[in-house]
């Protein structure tokens, strides 16, 4: 063999390696699963003493029904307060000019490679010193079937994942750590860990107002590493 078809022989062999490398490199990737996330829809609604302005997912009561159900009676709700103030309840409340009754609507999503959670929430002003924000969380699988705790995890989860959200706020709330109001809002029951959402790498609680602290604090959310929770967590979700 001459040099030439040597070298050429070596060059061939050198490719065939790469592209064998390359191709066994791929192999060994997981599949991530994409999931189609629902358009926003935004609307903008307005009265004599009301403004509404709503981004929440596209839905229906046969398609994301859960998110259908809150935007739906959210909405309705602030609408039979705010389309029935009279003049003299504006007088009386303090209304008029930029204070006004308002409704605001905002969505942010949250993916894993199994499911998409549409994080919505609402922030309504009625008057007082300030407005109230509530929160809710819909998640769901590729299905379009809304996933809960009592799927994500195979075994009794709440008094573990209790202790240490217990433990976090003790730990980071500093001058505004209020003992009683945290070891209420951590109790170990479904009403206090129901707004959640997943990645692939940790499962996250968002606590309303007022529920582990002072208005100022906001709406805190604790994540916790699935590698810590991989004992109670069903197999689908680890």
């Amino acid at each position: 063999m001459s040099k030439i078809n040597k070298i050429l022989l070596a060059i061939l062999v050198l490719i065939i390696i790469v592209i064998g490398f390359f191709y066994f490199v791929k192999m060994q990737k997981p599949t991530v699963s994409v999931l189609p996330v629902a358009s926003l829809v935004s609307e903008k609604l307005s009265g004599k003493y009301y403004t509404a302005d709503l981004s929440y997912p596209q839905s229906s009561a046969t398609q994301y029904p859960e998110v259908y159900a809150f935007a739906t009676s959210t909405v309705q709700d602030f609408l039979s307060q705010a389309e029935n103030i009279s003049d003299s309840d504006v007088q009386i409340m303090g209304l008029g000019g930029d204070r006004i009754y308002n409704l605001t609507v905002t969505t942010r999503v949250a993916t894993s490679s199994q499911t998409v959670t549409y994080i919505v929430s609402a922030y309504t002003f009625t008057g007082g010193a300030h407005g109230n924000t509530a929160v809710a969380t819909f998640t769901y699988d590729k299905s379009d079937k809304l996933v809960t705790l009592d799927d994500v995890f195979s075994a009794p989860y709440l008094d573990k994942i209790a202790k240490l959200a217990r433990t976090y706020f003790y730990n980071i709330l500093g001058d505004y750590k209020n003992p009683e109001m945290i070891d209420l809002g951590t109790t170990a029951t479904s009403t206090n860990f129901s707004d959640w959402y997943l990645t692939d790498q940790n499962i996250t609680f968002i606590f309303g107002q007022y529920q582990v602290g002072p208005y100022v604090i906001g709406m805190p959310e604790f994540s916790i590493a699935k590698t810590a929770l991989s004992d109670i967590l069903s197999e689908k979700f680890k």
